[in-house]
């Protein structure tokens, strides 16, 4: 066929401007109520100046063969991994369909197509066309013979799935291997392309018919659409994908009936169910919150072409997740895809923006099943399910992820090495410039944690499978799981086993039963685990077949029931029935050949209301939301609306990994909220907040990932954890151990301040800032520092199960002699920061790691600190500094002011062990002003203009040795005008000496800063001023000041009477 379309649109580029630099994103960033700008599913080519076609024909190959070199390197190495698992087939090929669009002028090209009709009442449809022999494209009579039944085959029904197409017109089949340039597939990954600008489908030659078959039901659908392609990937070849497997499953037996010429046998030797196409069976292991993303393959930051992709990884399991999603709806209400496209169709047409926006979409669609009598999904009103299903999910969250590919691994008949084959992606997603998304392949070791169905026992099953080494962001493990595990011995080691896979900051865990799978050649069909029972029956009906009462034991099932039951995707009801109470009931769609279960038995939302006090707060959640947005999870109790938006929300989180100085993430660039982490809140006023979720009670032992360096934590459950009971874990150190074990080997940094006790876990009051903390307290958040570079694992044990434990011995205070005193700085509101001195038996002026406290990161708010410097390290780190015994070194207060001119007020309490030949004196350095601290108990001060302000505490000696000024003796001469001053000073030391008028305001320097040794000390003043004007008449003193090398001080003052 002649290249009409490419010629017509590369003439209208002839006078075109320069194209316009841009890559499309998300303009409205909300869980699955995103909103674009543009069109990201497709690979945009900005088509040179020029009227020749084949120069526009070059740009496209040129951006497909970047695009591929791009994504399939990653694509091979995770199809890899699943063939080394035997999660698939050496012929199962993902089909990965690429859309391509030419742009003009910044502006996407859709060909015009109001004088060609449209088709949605029936009219003359598509026309799919192939090459003149020997014409650039075309096929060997085989090749084309094969796909032109293949094509007439689908069409009708595709049409009875897919819908009418959107236009009327010819779309044109070419041979990607017969074109100059080429455009292969040599690593046969793709489903083909599809141009919508020129609408022509270029192909490959498929390795097998169900390749073929399959790739181009998929290829046909995306022709269907057009030029009313949607923008996102979960959508459009989301539900291109899901129409392909529907569509060659209802016309098999007529493609059976057609030899192939190509491939041999006949074109119906496919797997319409292909792992790699839809995943039925498996799909409640494999909805992961680490699918959702604007598009399947994101934009790479590295790359300036635009929509060109970085890491491919998850794009298989994205394409396949959301064509399942799709395939479910499809299941439950088969006229859905033809009925959302003719509304589509018809509402685009006055709205074109349409296709940009995923709230209109979602409305279309609920519309669409309304229509058919239809409106719920899996026994859920669409809009609920929809919001469940996380490959639907278009919006963009930034931060680690991890995604786990999971399969069972039975073993041979006699044998007993069940398990299960689990590949980890780990990825961050970051914002590129021009906020568009990117994702970058992550590096790291994991330590996977296995428990029994009780999840009081932990499973050791093997040094090989308790390390996972994660590079390039693909890592495996398949552990094996044999009848020695425990648990009841009659069931020979079926039971639910909980697999938690904590990466750094991140965890997923898994509910599975891999001994209840059945063996190779007696696989059971229908097993999986109970979610909140252990002991009951659960039962399965679909279309009119049911299974009889399978027990559930240890919270495990599995049986072969009839295998007709799972011969095709049917709508299925699942029915438990625990040995009390009433049955729970769960509506599902079924995959074919088997299907694995996950079935959760808890019961409805749980709902809390807590109230959280106004200014910063360190907070956590003992509740997971049911909404992933924290906007939309923070409730009003009063109308259960949100509290708050995305402008007025005031929620951070640190997270080690990010770069510079501030690590705080804040929202809305935070993850959402989850169980067992701490968070900064900042409200205006006190607040009662409302969470509907799950409570994480419900589930045992809470397992967070900590990295390096500072991690913000918090108690997961509503009663209180001490932290004597957390456990940690270490790399291949599976056996948890105790806080106090953790602080021994050096994973958790603590530090002994005297008089107060151990310092390891860091909590937060508005009154006195930060506090060692030895409980954690519901609804608080915590600080806690790990100091070995690979993180380790926290695991915090339920409260009745920390109970009913052997309790690991609480911290103790300090039992080694020394004292401490606490300062706290508060501004007019009560809000305040603690900081502590003190000596200690051991310890130096400098940085003493066992007794001086590095402060947790500052507070996200403007609050006071105070922070003390050991000598040699910048000022404000450091929330303790303890000296060695006796020391005579002075110590430095910084407080940081964080309003000018206000009214701040520096408190402390000295200790009863403060020795008694010690007294404490303070100085503020920008007054001078002095005060000893046990005379009274607190100093307010201005801050003026700085934003700091530095005191300094001074330890003198009060005993016989201490440094004394005696005896002053004053001798005034007439003759000369000048006053001689003597004393005795009893130890060497540094002397000042000034002159102090009756209004308090010095007059004369006399000293500033003279050695003397003990003895007698003369000072002489002539009765001048610093500028050297006699002084009037009047009453003055004589302030001389002595100081040690220890710091020890002693003051005289001495009134002298000057007459003229």
């Amino acid at each position: 066929m002649p290249r009409r379309h490419l010629l017509i649109i590369a003439g209208a580029l002839l006078t075109a401007m320069p194209a316009v630099a841009q890559t499309y994103r998300n303009v409205l960033n909300a869980p699955y109520q995103t909103v674009s700008n543009g069109p990201m599913s497709a690979i945009i080519v900005d088509a040179p100046r020029t009227s020749r076609a084949p120069a526009v024909q070059e740009a496209v190959a040129a951006a497909v063969r970047s695009e591929r070199s791009r994504r399939d390197p990653g694509v091979l190495t995770y199809l890899a991994a699943l063939r080394r698992q035997g999660l698939i087939s050496e012929r199962s090929s993902p089909g990965i369909p690429d859309i391509v669009l030419l742009r003009q002028n910044g502006q996407p090209i859709y060909p015009d197509h109001r004088g060609s009709g449209t088709t949605r009442a029936g009219g003359a449809g598509l026309t799919f066309a192939f090459p003149t022999a020997g014409a650039p494209g075309a096929w060997t009579p085989a090749w084309e013979a094969d796909l032109r039944a293949v094509v007439n085959i689908l069409y009708d029904e595709l049409r009875a799935v897919f819908g009418e197409p959107s236009w009327s017109g010819t779309v044109t089949i070419l041979n990607g291997d017969n074109m100059t340039p080429i455009i292969s597939d040599p690593n046969a990954l793709s489903g083909g392309l599809y141009n919508v600008s020129t609408q022509e489908i270029v192909f490959q030659q498929n390795l097998s018919a169900q390749s073929a078959v399959l790739n181009l039901a998929q290829m046909m659908a995306l022709a269907f659409r057009g030029s009313a392609t949607i923008s996102y990937d979960a959508w459009e070849r989301g539900m291109a994908r899901a129409a392909a497997v529907m569509t060659v499953r209802n016309a098999l037996s007529a493609l059976k009936g057609v030899p192939s010429q190509v491939f041999g046998g006949t074109l119906g030797d496919l797997d319409v169910y292909d792992p790699l196409w839809q995943a039925l069976d498996r799909y409640d292991w494999l909805n992961q919150p680490a699918l959702a993303n604007d598009r399947f393959f994101p934009v790479s930051r590295k790359d300036a072409v635009a929509n060109q992709a970085g890491w491919p990884n998850m794009l298989v399991p994205r394409l396949q997740m959301a064509g399942t999603a799709w395939l479910k709806v499809l299941v439950e209400t088969p006229g859905f895809l033809a009925r959302f496209n003719a509304d589509y169709y018809a509402a685009l047409a006055s709205n074109p923006s349409l296709r940009n926006n995923v709230p209109g979409l979602a409305g279309v669609a609920v519309q669409s099943l309304a229509a058919l009598g239809g409106g719920t999904v899996e026994g859920q009103p669409f809009g609920d399910w929809y919001r469940r299903q996380h490959a639907l999910d278009t919006s963009v969250s930034l931060g680690p992820k991890v995604y786990a590919q999971v399969s069972p691994l039975r073993p041979d008949p006699g044998q007993d090495d069940f398990g299960l084959g689990v590949i980890l992606l780990y990825y961050r997603t970051a914002m590129a410039s021009g906020g568009v998304s990117d994702e970058i392949d992550l590096n790291a070791t994991v330590y996977p944690i296995y428990r029994d169905y009780t999840l009081a026992n932990r499973l050791f099953i093997g040094a090989q499978y308790e390390q996972v080494d994660i590079r390039s962001g693909i890592g495996s493990v398949a552990p094996t799981f044999f009848n020695t595990i425990g648990g009841d011995a009659g069931q020979e080691g079926r039971m639910r086993i909980t697999m938690d896979f904590p990466i750094a900051s991140e965890g997923l865990r898994l509910e599975t039963a891999p001994r209840s799978s059945g063996r190779i050649g007696s696989p059971n069909n229908f097993w999986g685990v109970v979610v909140g029972a252990d002991a009951g029956t659960i039962q399965i009906e679909a279309d009119g077949r049911a299974s009889g009462p399978i027990p559930v034991a240890q919270g495990a099932f599995g049986t072969a029931v009839d295998a007709e039951l799972f011969s095709k995707p049917r709508r299925a009801i699942l029915t438990f029935t625990p040995p009390a109470g009433d049955p729970v009931v769960r509506q599902m769609v079924t995959g074919v050949g088997e299907q694995v279960v996950v079935f959760s038995v808890v019961g409805g939302a749980d709902e809390r209301i807590h109230a959280f006090p106004a200014g910063p707060t360190m907070v956590s959640f003992p509740i997971q939301p049911l909404k992933q947005r924290v906007v939309e999870a923070l409730l009003d109790p009063t109308n259960g609306t949100p509290l708050f938006r995305d402008t007025n929300l005031l929620m951070a989180r640190w997270r080690q990994s990010l770069a510079g100085e501030d690590k705080y993430a804040r929202y809305p660039n935070m993850e959402p909220i989850a169980p067992g982490k701490g968070y900064w809140l900042s409200l205006e006023a006190p607040t009662d907040i409302k969470i509907v979720g799950r409570l994480a009670s419900r589930d045992r032992d809470v397992t967070v990932g900590l990295l390096y360096g500072w991690n913000q934590i918090g108690n997961p459950y509503e009663t209180a954890v001490q932290t004597s009971s957390l456990l940690f874990q270490y790399k291949a150190d599976n056996v948890p151990v105790n806080l106090a074990t953790a602080i021994s080997r050096g994973w958790i940094v603590a530090q002994s301040i005297p008089g107060v006790g151990e310092a390891s876990v860091w909590g937060h009051s508005a009154q006195s800032g930060y506090y060692p903390a030895q409980t954690l307290e519901p609804w608080a958040g915590y600080w806690i520092r790990v100091l070995v570079s690979e993180g380790v694992t926290l695991t915090y044990p339920t409260p009745g199960a920390a109970a009913s434990a052997k309790r690991s011995p609480k911290p103790t205070r300090s039992a080694e002699r020394g004292w401490s005193v606490a300062f706290t700085v508060a501004d007019g509101a009560g809000r305040g920061s603690t900081a502590y001195i003190g000596q200690t038996t051991g310890a130096t002026s400098g940085v003493d790691a066992a007794w001086d406290a590095e402060a947790p990161p500052s507070a996200a708010g403007p609050l006071p600190e105070v922070r003390v410097s050991p000598s040699g390290v910048p000022e404000g780190r450091y929330i303790s500094d303890i000296r060695g015994s006796g020391s005579r070194s002075a110590w430095r207060l910084v407080v940081q002011t964080p309003r000018p001119e206000e009214t701040y007020t520096l408190t402390w309490n000295v200790p009863g062990s403060l020795p008694r030949t010690t007294r404490l004196c303070l100085v503020d350095t920008a007054s001078g002003r002095r005060q000893y601290l046990h005379a009274s108990s607190s100093l307010t001060f201005n801050s003026g203009r700085a934003a700091t302000r530095v005191f300094e505490v001074l330890p003198e000696e009060r005993g016989p040795n201490a440094c004394r000024l005696l005896n002053p003796r004053i001798t005034p001469s007439r003759a000369t005008g000048i006053v001689r001053l003597t004393v005795d000073i009893t130890s060497a030391a540094t002397i000042t000496a000034s002159v102090v008028g009756s209004s308090g305001r010095p007059v004369r320097k006399l000293e500033r800063g003279r050695a003397a040794q003990p003895g007698d000390v003369t000072l002489l003043w002539d009765g001048r001023d610093d500028r050297g004007i006699a002084v009037p008449a009047g009453v003055y003193t004589l302030v001389i000041n002595a100081r040690t090398d220890q710091s020890d001080s002693a003051r005289l003052a001495v009134p002298v009477v000057i007459t003229r």
